[in-house]
């Protein structure tokens, strides 16, 4: 019996390991509804800051994906503010100024975007002005 010994248990640790990792790698990328689309260019994220100026929350976005992103829409509370699809190239920033932002204490907002047909979201903390 090969696995009787320790070295045979020893061998075993490691295969399950390789076989875990290639399934959690391959099984996500079958059961894909977008198979064809390379799971590299998905792979990244987005960074928001943000500072407000004179009443006006100024949005800073940088695109850390590998492929170009459009902005669709701003939520802070039950608030919905368009971004009219503002495209960010891949490594570059761009500043959004919206006006008519009123928070009073700490609320999450999310920063909807599309990338690849897909819609995605980043949370962020937004703070009041001070």
């Amino acid at each position: 019996m090969i696995f009787s010994n320790r070295l045979g248990k020893a061998i075993l640790i490691p295969v399950f390991m390789t076989a875990s990792l290639l399934l959690a790698l391959v099984l996500p990328r079958v059961l894909s509804p977008t198979a064809s689309a390379p799971i590299v260019e998905l792979l990244g994220s987005i960074s928001v800051e943000y500072s407000w100026y004179n009443d006006m929350l100024q949005i800073n976005v940088t695109n850390r994906y590998h492929t170009t992103i459009c902005l669709l829409k701003l939520v802070v509370l039950n608030s919905e503010m368009p971004l009219n699809n503002s495209c960010i190239a891949p490594g570059s920033s761009r500043v959004i100024d919206i006006e008519g932002v009123e928070v009073s204490r700490a609320v999450y907002a999310r920063l909807y975007y599309s990338i690849e047909g897909r819609e995605a979201y980043r949370i962020f903390v937004l703070m009041p002005p001070s």
